[in-house]
């Protein structure tokens, strides 16, 4: 498999690529009442620790075994590996082991094909009424914001995830671009993401 070679050899030669610290928007949502936590195509877990220190339990669903051993160290070093699950999967097909309360989808980079299936995938598997958190980067970023993929058939658009949603029925549903501000050696720069946030209709 191409891909898990690629991203073993990422997370070899930099582990520290994506930080510690959780995602902006996902640290600013709130967990309360939330026991269970599923976070597809992970990485090394800063997603996934970040849930796990707030009494979640956490389940990081990752193509590259070599992310998800690095994940499972930081969560021995941060004593919560007993909120911490590590599965090694493609996310296109990925068979969670816990029927989570929380979906997050963080800068999940396939193709819109692939990507529609592993959404769907995915959404399959959740707890009734069950929240969904994704966040990807725009496809406005590639021309107007800083950093990201340079391929156009990897970005997300706001059209793309309001037809992926249209399937489902959900209380409450926002899919907008918003703009994650990075410090660069350069200056403060602008990434644009696509966010969604929904709970499904139990």
């Amino acid at each position: 498999m191409e891909s898990e070679k690629f991203w073993d050899a990422r997370y070899r030669e930099q582990p520290k690529s994506w930080g510690d610290d959780p995602n902006i928007f996902l640290s600013q949502i709130d967990l309360k009442g939330l026991s269970s936590a599923v976070d597809l195509a992970g990485g090394n877990g800063r997603n996934s620790l970040w849930m796990a220190s707030q009494g979640l339990k956490a389940e990081n669903v990752d193509i590259s075994s070599v992310a998800l051993e690095q994940f499972l160290d930081r969560a021995e070093q941060r004593e919560i590996a007993d909120k911490c699950l590590a599965t090694q999967a493609d996310a296109i097909n990925a068979k969670f082991q816990l029927t989570p309360e929380l979906l997050v989808i963080a800068y999940l980079q396939i193709p819109a094909d692939q990507f529609e299936k592993a959404f769907h995938n995915s959404l399959a598997q959740v707890a009734n009424g069950a929240r969904v958190f994704g966040v990807w980067h725009a496809i406005e970023n590639l021309e107007h914001g800083y950093g990201g993929p340079p391929s156009k058939e990897v970005l997300v658009s706001e059209g793309q995830l309001r037809k992926l949603t249209e399937k489902y029925s959900w209380k409450d549903l926002k899919i907008e671009n918003r703009n994650r501000e990075i410090n660069t050696d350069d200056g403060l720069k602008i990434a644009i993401d696509v966010v969604l946030e929904g709970t499904l209709s139990s």
